[in-house]
């Protein structure tokens, strides 16, 4: 075997104390220069790096969320009453009747109900429809086309309304979600 040829002396063998005696003479080394500063630099430099690159995403995102929050407010406001509604009695009246619906809606009579995907789907499209009229009515100068317009909107808010007046409650309990009992088992 290769560690017989190795025989291993006793710790307290006298030839070995020279070489002891000659490596404690030896004084200590320093390195020249210290590599700790230069570690801790490239540390903290891939750190500020890992740092950057795990929130420069989330940033990106946040300012598109921004961006989309505040095109949806935008498409969501309700466009200004033309000058002319003053001098129109039936315009007004359809300007404060979009007004009214508008407001029932945004109340939290129908914010806390849930929407199945047909009438959420259904209500999306009525809302990208009232917002192509709301852009519709800012670039009208005609008092009989803005008419048309408001009613139409008018409609548009009445549908709104009735999908989102069907849609569930938003509690839901095991009357109303017809939910089987645990005992009952399924085959």
């Amino acid at each position: 075997m290769p560690d017989d040829r190795f025989e291993l002396s006793p710790a307290g063998d006298a030839d070995d104390a020279p070489l002891r005696e000659a490596l404690r003479a030896l004084p200590l080394q320093a390195p020249p220069h210290s590599a700790l500063p230069d570690l801790k630099a490239r540390l903290a430099q891939r750190k500020r790096a890992r740092g950057l690159r795990r929130w420069l995403p989330l940033a990106a995102a946040a300012a598109v969320g921004v961006v989309a929050l505040s095109l949806l407010l935008r498409r969501g406001a309700t466009p200004d009453a033309a000058p002319e509604a003053t001098a129109d009695p039936e315009l007004a009246a359809l300007i404060a009747q979009n007004q009214v619906y508008e407001s029932a809606l945004r109340s939290t009579a129908f914010g806390g109900r849930a929407l199945s995907a047909r009438d959420a789907l259904a209500g999306a499209e009525i809302e990208d429809l009232i917002g192509m009229l709301d852009l519709e009515l800012s670039a009208t100068g005609d008092a009989a086309q803005a008419r048309d317009l408001w009613q139409q909107r008018l409609v548009l808010m009445q549908e709104l309304a009735a999908v989102r007046a069907n849609a569930a409650p938003a509690r839901m309990t095991a009357h109303n979600a017809q939910a089987l009992p645990a005992s009952w088992q399924l085959n």
